[in-house]
């Protein structure tokens, strides 16, 4: 685990490879980067072949800004890791193919209300609109939920938002570097310190790490009651997505507990959240 005081802004790293290793890179992931940072790939592909690539890159990045990506070309792709048996790369795939599926209805949606209307079929373009607005406003909670969470355990709220860090990840080494910010709140009568924590982290394929440790930050935070805690840090990742969850552990500073003659202790549930690469940081 690693951690920071603030989240950095994001910013797409320049690539250091040359043309041939930078497009091997950019095609299978090209469902997983945001816009911008396609843009700027697409641009480095322009600058490392000048001449041949050029009208190529072109029509594809105009082909991308309408269907991104081709789902035809990612299972191609796929079936060719497959064959050479580059399980790293098919697995890359597997997922870019799997973050397609909320996309692919929303732009089969889309053609359809673009033909509705060419046809003069007002009514029908109306209803499928409406319908179209409702998955883009589903794909977005959805989206939402997947890198949020939000718990309480006897009185203690913790809030906690993921995101991802292009210029700090290296996706052709299977890097990817989320940050997260955790918000600890007290909402009960009492005074409560958080003693340490515990993190359960889980990549796409699966694998497990635990993370454990005294307090956060280098701090064991007091908070009473109505105040709060904030913090920022870091979790790197061999996948381009996943999940965290865990717990603190808490005391009641001024609850004793009868048997150990201790202050009482819990632990405070950090709810499940994604680690998602489509989750561009913000500062």
């Amino acid at each position: 685990m690693l951690t920071t005081s603030t989240s950095a802004q994001a910013c797409i790293r320049q690539p250091t490879c040359d043309g041939d290793t930078l497009r091997r890179v950019a095609r299978p992931l090209a469902a997983t980067f945001p816009h911008d940072t396609r843009e700027s790939l697409v641009r480095r592909l322009q600058q490392s072949r000048p001449c041949r690539l050029r009208t190529t890159l072109n029509a594809t990045d105009s082909s991308q800004q309408e269907q991104t990506p081709s789902r035809q070309d990612l299972e191609v792709e796929l079936q060719d890791a497959i064959r050479l048996e580059q399980y790293t790369k098919a697995a890359e795939l597997r997922d870019a193919l799997k973050s397609l599926q909320p996309q692919d209805t929303a732009f089969s949606l889309k053609k359809k209300l673009d033909a509705f209307v060419a046809e003069e079929r007002f009514e029908e373009a109306a209803a499928v609109r409406d319908e179209l607005r409702s998955v883009v406003a589903h794909n977005i909670e959805e989206a939402r939920k997947r890198t949020t969470s939000d718990a309480v355990t006897e009185g203690v709220r913790v809030q906690v938002k993921s995101y991802f860090v292009p210029n700090q990840s290296y996706p052709q080494h299977r890097q990817y570097f989320f940050a997260y910010s955790v918000t600890i709140k007290n909402e009960s009568n009492q005074t409560v310190q958080l003693l340490s924590r515990h993190w359960v982290i889980h990549n796409a394929e699966g694998q497990k790490q635990e993370v454990r440790g005294p307090g956060v930050v280098g701090e064991t935070p007091i908070l009473e009651p109505g105040k709060s805690y904030e913090y920022t840090s870091a979790c790197p990742l061999s996948t381009p997505i996943g999940n965290m969850k865990g717990e603190f552990e808490m005391i009641k500073i001024d609850t004793i507990d009868p048997e150990t003659q201790k202050p009482e202790t819990f632990l405070a549930n950090i709810a499940e959240f994604g680690l998602d690469m489509q989750q561009a940081a913000i500062a």
